[in-house]
């Protein structure tokens, strides 16, 4: 009997059948009874604006915009949907930006003089996940990466960590509807669905083609400044987030305003080279390139500072104008933005597109940057494994080989069988509800559960000015309901008063309006909702409210306290609308270190610390340029007078010293020339109200940097089998070279290193070279008192030809009648070799020594010692073969002949 599938609709097919549902759909019965659906093109194109063809989980088709791009950097520095770009310094948790199930909040914090992005959390559905630095977590339970959730509609989501954070929300047939991708540090963009353009909110922008109104709020409104604009996106309200101050030049503010032409020059130079030059034509360079020097300068001229904005740049090129940016800190070495990938990992420009995990091995065919693990290993929280070790994960959680576990939204019970292998069963969900109970289904949940009370009055309790509306306000639990299921009703007498004139029902029938109480709306009101033959109801008591308080606008009910801080009393609301104040006491007693200071609109003052600050306590100092020491006084004004300025190393009153200069503030001394002699420790001292602070400063000339050494070439290259030699050349006789590569130290003699000093280089050797051996290798060289170091690129090839060992060691006897056999197998691609292309050789010190020919059989080489087997024969032997003009080198055997008795 053939197998029979039956469709959604009730239409049987048998096996073999190929079927279409509706025009964009095609579906095939198996020989289990399954039938397996895809969605299909009905061969109508899509066209601009809408030009992304769109198939929904039921293969409905739409035709949708492009895929949206929104990023963020550092101070941080925002490009909207619609490419507007602006700094925000505010300092708060931040709507980022929604669409339909998924929003995404940045939390900034103060960093310096500025602010940067310290978390990132992602609500989809009823989950939390949380990207802060090196830890992610689920609903506020730290997992392991790479994780992947499904959902009861299919939705799925994916993180994978690839030096970077990437995480994936795929839903309804939108692959992606987000992508991702946070350094963990401060940089992070997404990657969005063209079905949320026009409807997502948030810092992002409105995402409709148009800049002009991207700042717009929450409440639909276009605002006057960048400020207001990212406030009104804050979760707290402007009272714990008031509007932080425009971005000042840095620059200036810290007095780097010398220096800043050089930071221009180093990012401009990287921003006019491959590939970033391909980018101008529809990218702000400059933009780019202004905030990269601000962020130096927000560093005290740390040039690693620029590499969040570029990171950011590259994404948004590769995003908006389709520019391979992928790994271009690679062609940048002087950039100081090299890519450090956890131990064990090698970064790739090009490596897949998902990473190979215990769940997916062999990865996804796009392409992407990052760190990944070597062939046939793949992550599994944070470290490279075999196949073979891997476990079994599910929502971030992993389970080893037996255990098992429970998909709560797939309604499936699972055991790990190893490997990464799952067995999974069907839930069966036995429910029954009381007859006061409805049966509701929770996100997330697999099994239906009953619930009571699931309709609640909102204000039970209600009181109504007289001539004054009323509101009643009925809410439903787990289940959605129509305004035609609800009725209300007036208790004494009974009456269903739904429709009575002299209320009124809102739209969704839940809030229920008495439009004018009088006594006479003085009753017990009930709401009545109907679901599924189930009932429920919602129970509330009206009165009169007879007595109010109103001060300023502000209604208070009697019994009521308020404050009114401006007039420093403490009011309560009496019978009658009488309000009886009393004076507020002060008991403030500050610390010696502390300044006593009155807030605007505050009744008692408050006790201030740290009051004075330096600004730039480490200024950067460059030999014959001047340096500005700045002091930032928080919370009270002070005159110049109440500002001293020392040297420390021995203390001396410095103020009025003509070799310097203060500003009219006199919160700014400028060291005008700096040299040897300006070397020391600097304060400032403010006085104020008998109270003195203080800002201490550390002036010093940086160390002389001076190259140790310097590569001969900065990329090699080896084919597997073959050699391959980085040579670092030494600048300075004194210097100690030593040799790192991926992170481990390398160490003469060990495997197939070699390091030897030639010529004034030092070289490292790979001999055999192993595919293992590529990555990034680093020549360290360490001076008097001073460092250097350069990096070299070892790529590498897979060999066309192999030799392998029958065995690696090899023990005969002398005197013995039975042959003493080395052989080698050999496997080519390019051709196969004859004996007269294959030698033996017999190594001396790791170096060719003694040769002798082969015996062929086929793909098979010997090298057979019979009567002349004797101990002086004991050592290492190689086979060289040479193929198409090449040369192939083996592993060596070792060979060991004992004396006979």
């Amino acid at each position: 009997m053939p197998a029979i599938c039956e469709h959604e609709d009730g239409t049987e097919f048998e096996e073999g059948t190929t079927y279409n549902p509706q025009e964009t759909e095609e579906c095939t019965c198996d020989a289990h009874g399954v039938h397996t659906c895809a969605c299909i093109d009905d061969g109508e194109e899509c066209a601009d604006p809408t030009p992304v063809t769109w198939f929904d989980d039921s293969c409905s088709k739409t035709c949708v915009a492009e895929p949206g791009h929104c990023s963020a950097a550092a101070d941080p520095f925002y490009k909207t949907f619609d490419g507007s770009e602006f700094a925000f310094k505010g300092d708060c948790k931040y709507n980022f930006f929604k669409c339909g199930d998924v929003a995404m909040f940045a939390d900034h914090e103060k960093d310096k003089a500025s602010a940067k992005t310290k978390s990132l959390e992602v609500a989809f559905k009823t989950d939390s996940f949380k990207l802060e630095g090196n830890a992610v977590t689920l609903n506020g339970e730290a997992i392991t990466l790479p994780m992947h959730k499904t959902y009861k509609d299919g939705s799925e989501v994916k993180i994978e960590d690839i030096g970077t954070y990437a995480m994936t929300i795929t839903q309804d047939g939108k692959d992606p509807l987000v992508y991702l991708k946070w350094d963990k540090v401060s940089s992070y963009s997404i990657d969005v669905h063209g079905s949320c353009k026009g409807v997502s909110t948030g810092m992002c922008g409105t995402w409709d083609d148009d800049d002009s109104n991207d700042m717009t709020g929450p409440d639909g409104k276009v605002l006057d400044s960048v400020e207001d604009f990212g406030t009104a996106w804050a979760l707290d309200d402007e009272e714990d987030c008031p509007p932080p101050p425009p971005p000042d030049d840095v620059c200036r503010d810290f007095g780097l305003m010398d220096q800043k032409p050089g930071y221009e020059k180093h990012v401009g130079d990287i921003l006019k080279k491959k590939p970033f030059n391909k980018c101008k034509a529809t990218m702000d360079v400059e933009a780019t390139l202004a905030d990269a020097v601000q962020q130096i300068c927000g560093c005290f001229g740390d040039l690693n500072c620029a590499c969040a904005p570029l990171n950011k740049f590259a994404g948004d090129c590769k995003a908006e104008a389709g520019v391979d940016t992928d790994g271009w800190q690679l062609n940048f070495p002087d950039s100081k933005c090299t890519v450090e990938c956890p131990e064990g990992t090698t970064f790739m420009a090009k490596g897949p597109k998902p990473a190979p995990s215990c769940g997916n091995p062999n990865g996804g065919a796009q392409a992407q940057a990052g760190c990944f693990c070597p062939d046939g290993e793949m992550m599994e929280d944070g470290k490279c494994v075999s196949l073979d070790n891997c476990q079994c994960e599910y929502a971030g959680q992993l389970y080893g080989a037996g255990e098992k576990f429970e998909k709560g939204a797939e309604c499936q019970t699972c055991t790990c069988t190893g490997g990464g292998v799952e067995d999974c069963d069907d839930k069966e969900c036995n429910v029954e509800c009381a007859d006061d109970e409805i049966e509701v289904t929770n996100e997330g949940d697999c099994c239906p559960t009953c619930q009571a009370n699931w309709v609640e009055a909102v204000n039970p309790n209600a009181a109504g000015p007289i001539g004054q509306p009323l509101e009643l306000t009925c809410r439903v639990n787990g289940v959605e309901v129509k305004k035609g299921d609800i009725r209300w009703f007036k208790i004494q007498p009974l009456k269903d008063i739904t429709n009575w004139k002299s209320y009124s029902v809102s739209n969704d029938g839940l809030t229920f309006t008495i439009l004018k109480m009088d006594a006479k709306m003085v009753n017990n009101y009930k709401c009545v909702v109907t679901k599924d033959g189930k009932t429920s109801e919602g129970n509330f008591e009206v009165s009169l409210q007879t007595d109010q308080c109103e001060v300023d606008g502000q209604l208070y009910n009697v019994g009521d306290n308020f404050d009114k801080p401006a007039e420093c009393k403490t009011c309560t609301c009496n019978t009658g609308g009488k309000v009886k104040c009393a004076d507020q006491e002060c008991n403030v007693e500050c610390g010696d270190d502390e300044l006593e200071i009155t807030n605007e609109g505050e009744c008692c003052p408050t006790c201030l610390a740290d009051w004075v600050e330096a600004v730039n306590p480490n200024p950067e100092a460059v030999k014959g340029k001047p340096v500005a020491l700045t002091c930032r006084v928080n919370g009270v004004e002070v005159k110049k007078g109440a500002v001293k300025w020392f040297k420390l190393e021995p203390l001396k009153d410095i103020t009025k010293w003509k070799m310097f200069k203060v500003s009219d503030d006199g919160l700014t001394l400028t060291i005008p020339k700096m040299s040897e002699k300006m070397e020391n420790n600097y304060k400032c001292v403010v006085t104020k109200n008998g109270k003195t602070a203080e800002g201490n400063f550390e002036v010093a000339l940086p160390e002389e940097e001076i190259d140790l050494v310097e590569a001969v070439e900065d990329k090699v290259a080896f084919v597997e089998g073959g050699k391959v030699i980085l040579k670092c050349k030494k600048l300075e006789k004194k210097a100690k070279i030593s040799w790192t590569c991926k992170g481990k130290k390398m160490v003469h003699g060990e495997g197939n290193v070699k390091i030897r000093m030639k010529n004034g280089n030092s070289e490292l050797e790979f001999k055999p070279a192993k595919l293992s051996d590529k990555g990034m290798c680093t020549c360290n060289a360490v001076g008097l008192g001073t460092e250097d170091s350069v990096d070299i690129q070892v790529g590498g090839v897979e060999n066309e030809v192999t030799i392998t060992p029958k065995v690696t060691e090899l023990t005969c006897k002398q005197g013995v009648a039975d042959d003493c056999v080395i052989t080698f197998e050999i496997t080519s691609t390019i051709g196969d070799p004859g004996a007269n292309d294959v030698k033996f050789w017999k190594l001396k010190d790791g170096e060719l020594d003694e040769r002798s020919s082969s015996k062929k059989d086929g793909n098979t080489f010997s090298r057979v010692f019979g009567k002349w087997k004797k101990p002086d024969r004991s050592g290492q032997y190689v086979v060289v073969a040479t193929v198409k003009g090449k040369t192939y080198q083996s592993e060596p055997v070792t060979l060991t002949v004992l004396p006979k008795d």
